[in-house]
């Protein structure tokens, strides 16, 4: 029943992903790490904090994962209340070179669910290079822990060490609008239930149009999943259309509107959700 669980744990991360809160570099949708090298002040130090709530008018099908449970939140819609905090320390080493180190926790509570409820842990440590001669193209490789607890941190639903890496662009070609760009590989090292281990390799794309003081963010995200104790495969479409409002400089008011689509091997793991969310951001740097 505690495998089980931890397979469900994980859908609801790779689902609800589209439009959570993740802190400033939005790692979960958009996956575009914070620009670094063009701060001449760069500030190493960032706090940040959020809450949202979201929509969904499919939380997930869960049809082959327990009898007790078969079929009983199938097509199921529900509300989402997220919760996150994190710190972050990037500072620079090299002209070119940033140790990239971060530490999050985010809470997620459901309004109907409530046996879904869950608390998410999230540990990186790596680096990211500046190549200048690309356009300022900047790569990155990390270490990355993983984990997650029931919502009455009871139990460990979910664990995984692993290592990733990847390139990302941003190319700005009009005043106030950029598009940007991004290719990483994940791999598991080792995961609890065994189960749960997986590797991904993702394609992110988007256009930004900005003038203070909104936002506005149009994004697409391919992601291929490969289990590694199970035969299951996912090809994973995300999309997402994102306002903002920035109130100061460390206050952001945010809505969005996305729509997922998965494809699996495992047909329990075929869904479509679209999601309409907003909630409001702090980030402070120093």
């Amino acid at each position: 029943m505690i495998e089980g669980l931890a397979v469900l744990a994980l859908a609801q991360v790779l689902t609800l992903s589209a439009g959570e809160y993740t802190g400033p570099s939005d790692s979960q949708f958009g996956e575009i790490e914070e620009v670094t090298y063009r701060k001449s002040n760069w500030e190493p130090w960032r706090v940040w904090g959020g809450a949202d709530v979201h929509y969904y008018d499919n939380i997930r099908s869960i049809n082959l994962l327990s009898p007790t449970l078969a079929g009983v939140l199938n097509d199921e819609d529900d509300f989402v209340y997220h919760f996150g905090l994190g710190v972050g320390y990037t500072p620079l080493i090299t002209n070119n070179l940033f140790l990239d180190t971060s530490l999050s926790q985010e809470f997620y509570r459901f309004d109907k669910l409530n046996q879904l409820d869950f608390d998410y842990t999230n540990a990186d440590l790596g680096f990211i290079y500046v190549i200048q001669s690309l356009r300022d193209l900047e790569v990155f490789a990390r270490y990355r822990y993983e984990h997650l607890e029931s919502g009455t941190f009871e139990s460990k639903l979910y664990g995984m060490h692993s290592f990733e890496t990847g390139a990302q662009q941003v190319y700005r070609f009009a005043p106030g609008q950029s598009v940007f760009g991004q290719l990483k590989a994940r791999w598991a090292l080792d995961a609890s239930p065994d189960i749960t281990g997986y590797d991904e390799y993702s394609m992110n794309v988007g256009y930004k149009w900005e003038s203070e003081p909104f936002e506005v963010t149009f994004s697409y995200r391919l992601g291929y999943s490969d289990f590694d104790e199970i035969d299951r495969a996912d090809w994973n479409h995300v999309v997402m259309l994102r306002g903002e409002y920035h109130l100061r400089d460390w206050v952001t008011f945010g809505a969005d509107a996305s729509f997922t689509s998965n494809a699996s091997d495992l047909k329990a793991f075929d869904y479509d959700t679209f999601g309409i969310g907003a909630g409001v951001s702090l980030q402070m740097s120093f």
